[in-house]
């Protein structure tokens, strides 16, 4: 299993919505959930205009936290932009 994961559906809104799911049993420290929360807010935020209309979610499993940061990065944009075909 991907340690991320992105679902989406669409929406009735002019804009899109983003969920963020990160269950502690997968990442244990408070810490690295949030720098997670942050990231995934982060490169949410650059593509948002691009994705109205959408319901978004993004589900983190374990193994997400032994990513380096830079890899982490990487595959959450290559999602977007998966998303965004």
């Amino acid at each position: 299993m991907p340690p991320l994961a992105i679902i989406s559906c669409a929406n009735q809104l002019t804009y899109p919505r983003l969920g963020i799911s990160i269950a502690k049993k997968n990442i244990r420290l408070a810490v690295q959930r949030n720098r997670l929360k942050r990231l995934v807010r982060e490169t949410f935020r650059v593509r948002q205009t691009k994705l109205s209309g959408r319901d978004i979610v993004v589900v983190v499993y374990k193994g997400a936290e032994v990513l380096a940061p830079k890899e982490q990065y990487q595959r959450l944009n290559a999602l977007w932009d998966a998303l965004m075909r």
